[in-house]
């Protein structure tokens, strides 16, 4: 039996429900949503960032970043969340 969980990469239509969900977690910083704005867009034309969204019944219920980056350590690339 499943949770009923799609993960998936953050879409536009996805951006009230994450500005909300981003200012309702934020605990040491005010996210205001002109700057909320700016960085979504951003971050969604970012081919080195992938936005994932945790989805349950067309309700957003969570999200994390991936960064990813090259290292000399690795001889690569290396992705963080």
């Amino acid at each position: 039996m499943g949770l009923g969980i799609i993960y998936r990469k953050a879409k536009q239509s996805d951006r009230e429900d994450l500005y909300v969900m981003a200012k309702e977690l934020a605990t040491s910083f005010d996210v205001n949503k002109p700057d909320f704005l700016n960085v979504f867009k951003l971050l969604l034309g970012d081919e080195n960032v992938d936005l994932i969204v945790a989805d349950k019944g067309n309700k957003l219920i969570g999200y994390v970043f991936i960064f990813h980056h090259p290292a000399f350590y690795a001889n690569g690339i290396i992705s963080l969340g």
